[in-house]
């Protein structure tokens, strides 16, 4: 319940910011055609400045300074918990696993991860460029969501549910577009390269990076949206099929 009123919450929010800036730009800003706006390197604080506010402006500016270490952090953790939880299934070295006594977390995986975060972002050119990359495998990290959920629940409506979340996942991978989606199909390779060594639990998620692979390269040849979209669905249908046929769904693993 919590999950839903927060979502709805945001998507309250979400929707009311573009409407109060577009509602708060003149008509001079908009003389020569709403590709105006394409100029501004930020379109809230500029639109607070033109309005006589610069404090406002400079809260906008301050705000998305801010705002995006909320994510960062936790996406931080969520990378932490899934490297323990893989070493702990014997799918990732052990070392990875190992919680330091005095602060309570897997050191290593923080400091890997850490490098890993500054080396991507100094690799790309501009802030939104790095928010496509991370929207791209944030995307792909979702995805096991609804199938995690048809596996478990016993609801037909529960099924139904996870089956078109698992759709619309699909299309909204394919719309972040190559190469991100390439970025993100590497990604995936990486963690499965990473497990061989140490167990066949790669296996079961094979589909994983099959998905990806197969979205990836819809997006490489750039097909127009009439012919995508329905491949993508195709696409998408089969990997859930073979997903939720390839899960154990008991919570057990080989070690």
């Amino acid at each position: 319940k919590a999950i839903m009123i927060a979502f709805v919450l945001s998507m309250i929010i979400y929707t009311l910011v573009p409407l109060v800036f577009i509602a708060s730009l003149s008509t001079s800003v908009l003389s020569s055609g709403w590709s105006s706006l394409s100029k501004m390197s930020a379109p809230l604080a500029e639109s607070a400045i033109i309005a006589g506010v610069p404090a406002l402006g400079a809260l906008f500016i301050l705000d998305g300074v801010i705002s995006p270490s909320g994510a960062s952090l936790i996406g931080a953790g969520d990378l932490i918990r899934y490297s323990y939880a893989l070493a702990k299934a014997g799918s990732f070295p052990k070392v990875l696993g190992k919680v330091d006594v005095k602060r309570g977390i897997p050191i290593l995986p923080v400091i890997l991860f850490g490098a890993f975060s500054l080396l991507t972002l100094f690799m790309l050119s501009t802030f939104e460029e790095s928010i496509g990359y991370l929207v791209a495998t944030r995307i792909l990290a979702y995805s096991t969501g609804p199938v995690s959920l048809f596996i478990l629940s016993e609801k037909k409506s529960d099924k139904v549910l996870s089956f078109i979340a698992f759709l619309v996942t699909g299309l909204i991978f394919s719309f972040v577009g190559f190469p991100k989606t390439l970025f993100g199909t590497l990604v995936i390779l990486l963690a499965i390269l990473a497990m061989i060594p140490f167990s066949r639990n790669y296996i079961p998620a094979l589909w994983y990076l099959g998905f990806s692979g197969i979205v990836t390269l819809i997006t490489y040849f750039t097909l127009p949206t009439l012919f995508s979209l329905p491949i993508i669905i195709l696409a998408s249908t089969a990997f859930f099929y073979l997903a939720t046929k390839t899960a154990k769904g008991d919570g057990e693993n080989d070690l």
